[in-house]
């Protein structure tokens, strides 16, 4: 095998100590990756030379790679973009050879073997070896660390040529030239093909001993890396570029105290905005408390950008000389050093990343750590590794979490000896605050459109608007209301988001199952989201809008037992899944609304009714009566079956819907919302309207207001399907001894069917005054029990009654029975 010798200078005029650096460091930065890429090519014998390493592994499996085999080969964030492209290692670094290797190993078919168990071990043993040298000084200095890492090597070459079946002469070579390369690097003054003269004497100082990086150097390189994970997909796919400050002159952030427990107690001032955040000069740590979705990410992102952004530079950021930014979802890092490597791989490479966190430390630094509400063990390290390093420094570092979170976080900040603040995200209730949010999201829309989003926002119904207080939300309606046709553009009622806000929540569920790592993410949201639907038709049977904590606990207890389906166990990430749905109201939670209460048990039952053969009432839990809030949850049942999804279920289930909708008491607005929904589907539709025509029943002013509204000149259309079969007709049960309602008269004018007149509640009061308007009717009586006073009324009576009409009466006229010539 030929090396390619890169050793470019030699180690002259310097110190002893520097001297060791220096071999330590070009050992593990020049000779290490060499000989591991001569490991990875004995690995991959048959890899063709135009191959990309992507195409070599999907040739090994012999199918496409899925998001599964991702997150089982590549145990590295930067590695799926590296071997999608690359078909040769030769710019590959030791952590990344190593995330290569990695993947060799889990294709293996002698994975399991004992001598390619081996083999990958001593290839880890290098990985181990080469991180404790650069990121820990006393290693680095260590003058026995270039004959370990010698050791090291040939040990990994002997393994590997077992393994890999590599002649014995192969292998001796690569014995003799990483002897030969050892003793050049612990030996030579100036190393063979380099001469003095062709070294420049500034890159001679740079390669021979560990350098102190510049302020634009950290900066720029930061920069640039920021820049790069910040642009990354987020949670909502929106193509509007990032703002540099959402937030900007919004009050939403409360400063809270810690008490006896360290639990954040209540406000100990006036909200302030997110230029408050980090005024305070005695505090190093300032937590940052929110809900999922409540706008955490945002906010640090906003920091992120406007520090390393020239034009945006701001005053509360300005006493700040570098930034760095920590996502606690990367599950390579384990220490602030590994951190500092990956935002600052080059300068790594050169400087040891040990030497440059202590230069990050001397500096006036602000780390930014998101999301430590992470169910990840490698991010606490980090950030305990952080807190334990900032004592003593002009740091300062804001770390955002959930409150269940706030707990552990600030004993250990206590324990430690720092002192610290906290500030609570409150949702964005004003209105002007909504506004100035929009406005500031949809900053690179022109005026026009800027202008119709706002007022599309005016003609929301304010409970509606209440429903999307968070950012995530209103991102997701300004999204919705910048369509050529936006859905909600006019929407008055939460009935009609209820669909919005549950695809909203399963976006949520779905990145937060995402950052912990779990396979099977979109099927293990909608199972969580099925086990609360469960959970909420069981709190409508008990009439309970309110869940206690001790109801919280049993919900949790559910979605922990639909979580070791899927071996992703934690009462933490349960009660995240019930936090992104519930809405905290003091020592209670609630679902946003009733009617998103409704759409989540129909969700749950047209689960059910689609994958078992069980009956809708056993499933429904419900023996059924009328009641409102069940005919609710199944109209909405009924409009989720109406999907060409679910066609052929509807089909089957229909007499079971049709029935438990009749005694849940559905009327005719009932029946006309299910059919809003039907869409092309024609048989439903005269299913619908079958059920639709029968009759109403009039019994008090409010029945009369829909009657009405349905039978004007205007929707007679709707209405004419009443005239079409016998069982079509009015009921009306109403008190003779109040007024009649004041659409009456519009209802008797413009109905055609037949009309059942019940006056029986006060039999003594006389029912005139709801006959005379009899006179212009075309319906038909089929059916009147009152009392009738004036034998005008009785002549009119006469007019409309059919043929068939049973009568009873009871006269208060002076003329005989046998006068009124019934």
């Amino acid at each position: 095998m030929d090396f390619v010798n890169k050793i470019e200078v030699g180690i002259s005029k310097l110190s002893e100590k520097d001297e060791i650096v220096s071999r330590n460091t070009i050992t593990v930065t020049q000779l290490v990756p060499d000989v591991l890429r001569q490991v990875v090519a004995w690995a991959s014998p048959d890899k063709d030379d135009a191959e990309t390493y992507e195409q070599y592994i999907q040739r090994k499996l012999n199918r496409p790679l899925t998001k599964n085999d991702w997150k089982r080969l590549i145990n590295h964030k930067d590695m799926k973009k590296v071997i999608e492209v690359n078909t040769n290692s030769a710019d590959f670094d030791v952590t990344l050879l190593f995330s290569l290797m990695c993947a060799f190993h889990e294709i293996s078919p002698r994975k399991d073997s004992k001598e390619e168990q081996e083999a990958f071990a001593s290839f880890k043993r290098i990985k181990v070896l080469r991180n404790k040298i650069m990121h820990n000084t006393s290693d680095l200095k260590d003058q026995g660390k270039v004959e370990e890492i010698k050791t090291a090597l040939i040990q990994l070459v002997t393994k590997s040529s077992i393994t890999y079946e590599v002649s014995e002469s192969d292998a001796n070579k690569v014995h003799e030239e990483i002897k030969k390369r050892i003793d050049q690097i612990v030996t030579t003054k100036v190393m063979p093909h380099v001469e003095d003269n062709q070294v420049p004497k500034e890159k001679n100082e740079n390669l021979c001993h560990v350098k102190t990086p510049n302020l634009i150097e950290l900066n720029g390189a930061c920069c640039e890396y920021f820049n790069c994970i910040l642009m990354k997909k987020g949670l909502l796919d929106t193509k509007i570029s990032q703002s540099t400050n959402f937030f900007h002159g919004m009050d939403i952030f409360e400063n809270v105290e810690f008490g006896e427990h360290n639990e954040p107690e209540s406000p100990i001032s006036q909200p302030v905005d997110s230029r408050q955040l980090l005024s305070f000069e005695h505090e190093q740590v300032v937590i940052l408390i929110g809900a999922l979705g409540c706008g955490k990410t945002a906010l640090l992102e906003n920091l992120t950008f406007q520090f390393y952004d020239a034009a945006s530079k701001v005053d509360y950021l300005s006493k700040f000389q570098l930034l760095i930014y920590y996502d606690c979802s990367d599950r390579a890092a384990t220490s602030v050093e590994d951190v500092v490597e990956h935002c600052l791989r080059k300068l790594c490479l050169e400087l040891g990343a040990s030497e440059i966190v202590q230069e990050i430390l001397s500096l006036k630094t602000l780390f930014l750590v998101y999301a430590s509400n992470d169910m990840n063990r490698d991010s606490s390290r980090v950030i305990e590794d952080l807190l334990r390093k900032v004592p003593c420094t002009e740091c300062k570092v804001l770390i955002s979490t959930i409150s269940q979170k706030v707990l552990g976080l600030s004993t250990l900040i206590k324990k430690l000896g720092l002192k610290e603040t906290g500030f609570r995200m409150k949702p964005i209730e004003n209105l002007n605050d909504q506004k100035t949010f929009l406005r500031n999201y949809s900053r690179t829309h022109s005026e026009d459109e800027k202008k119709e989003l706002l007022e599309n926002f005016n003609e929301l119904n304010k409970n509606v608007r209440d429903c999307f207080q968070s950012p995530v939300s209103l991102q997701y309606l300004c999204q919705e209301l910048l369509k050529d046709k936006p859905r909600l553009g006019k929407t008055t009622q939460v009935t009609d988001v209820a669909p919005d806000l549950y695809v909203l929540y399963r976006e949520l569920l779905v990145f937060l199952l995402q950052r912990q790592g779990i396979c099977n993410c979109k099927r293990l949201s909608d199972d969580l989201l099925v086990v609360i639907g469960e959970f909420a038709l069981q709190q409508i049977h008990g009439q309970m809008n309110t869940i206690s904590e001790e109801q919280l606990s049993r919900l949790e207890r559910l979605c922990r037992q639909e979580l070791k389906n899927y071996d992703a166990a934690g009462s933490a990430l349960a009660h995240l899944a019930a936090d992104i749905v519930l809405i905290k109201k003091g020592n209670t939670r609630s679902f946003q609304h009733e009617s998103v209460q409704e759409y989540f048990a129909a969700k749950y039952i047209v689960r059910r009714l689609c994958d078992m053969r069980e009956t809708l009432e056993s499933i429904m839990m419900w023996r059924p009566k009328p009641m409102t809030r069940m005919r609710n949850v199944l109209v909405w049942v009924i409009k989720e079956l109406s999907s060409e999804e679910h066609k052929t279920s509807l089909n089957y289930r229909w007499e079971e819907l049709r029935q438990a909708m009749q005694k849940a008491g559905a009327d005719f607005d009932t029946w006309t919302e299910v059919l809003k929904s039907c869409g092309d589907n024609k048989k439903l539709k005269e299913a619908v309207e079958k059920e639709r025509s029968v009759a109403w029943l009039l019994e008090n002013e409010d029945d009369a207001k829909r009657m009405a509204r349905f039978l004007t000149d205007d929707e007679r259309r709707m209405a004419r399907f009443l005239t079409d079969d016998d069982r079509k007709a009015i009921r009306v049960n109403l008190d003779p001894a109040t007024a009649p309602p004041a659409e009456w008269g519009s209802i008797i004018e413009n109905f055609t069917g037949k009309i059942e007149l019940d006056f029986s509640r006060e039999i003594d009061s006389p029912c005139d005054a709801y006959l005379s308007h009899f006179n212009k009717a075309t319906c038909q009586v089929t059916y009147f029990n009152g009392c009738i006073q004036d034998k005008k009324n009785m002549d009119i009576l006469k007019t409309v009654a059919a043929p068939t009409c049973k009568l009873e009466i009871m006269l208060k006229a002076s003329e005989s029975v046998d006068q009124l010539n019934i």
